[in-house]
């Protein structure tokens, strides 16, 4: 004799066969909603097994290196922080903004950085205000990274695994933008959309920025 099969509801849409046990809710979760909501409107702890599984698929398939990987983490603030940025300009201004945009918009950043860096103020802006925007909105970040008080620059080291935000010098915030543009250049490469590097960090950038603590 069959057991007849116990019909959970999803706790997101509140349709039968959710399976997945969502630790997020302490509820259960259809694969849909898991999948389409992950990261963007579901708080995912960093250990939840579906978010791991789902990175580590992003990772294959985008061929991310340990080093990256390991420069990733080491830098998490500034890198999730920028990710953000540019997602908000999705989210909020252009649905349909594409990787080749916002590999436009960091190169225009890195130009004006390194500008900079040479003891010239000078931004490389672009007519395009789609790009601009990013480009806007990724400086704004940056500029908060980079005013940050003394006070926090001296727990640097040890603020980065518990997320918080400190002070970044120009030349980490240049090495960090080529190293994002070189995230969004292998999502471009590997000809999986023109949304791969906004898919690619849904997985990985939560909903909120990660800022200064006294």
């Amino acid at each position: 004799m069959k057991h007849k099969e116990i019909l959970v509801a999803c706790w997101v849409c509140q349709k039968p066969h959710a399976k997945r046990k969502c630790p997020a809710a302490n509820s259960y979760i259809c694969s849909l909603c898991c999948g389409n909501k992950r990261k963007r409107e579901i708080n995912c702890p960093d250990d939840c097994d579906y978010l791991v599984q789902a990175q580590n698929g992003w990772i294959q398939k985008l061929q991310i290196s340990p080093h990256q990987i390991d420069y990733w983490q080491s830098h998490f603030d500034i890198i999730h922080n920028i990710g953000l940025a540019a997602l908000q300009v999705k989210r909020t201004r252009f649905s349909d903004l594409k990787g080749i945009e916002i590999k436009e918009a960091l190169e225009n950043l890195i130009k004006t950085y390194e500008t900079e860096e040479r003891g010239i103020i000078y931004e490389y802006k672009s007519s395009n205000y789609r790009i601009q925007s990013i480009f806007d909105n990724i400086q704004k970040i940056i500029n908060q990274h980079r005013n940050i008080a003394f006070s926090n620059l001296q727990s640097s080291i040890k603020t980065v695994p518990e997320r918080k935000l400190r002070k970044v010098k120009l030349d980490e915030v240049i090495a960090v933008l080529k190293f994002v543009l070189g995230l969004v250049k292998q999502c471009i490469n590997k000809d999986t959309g023109n949304t791969a590097y906004f898919d690619f960090i849904n997985h990985f950038t939560n909903n909120t920025l990660i800022e200064a603590t006294d």
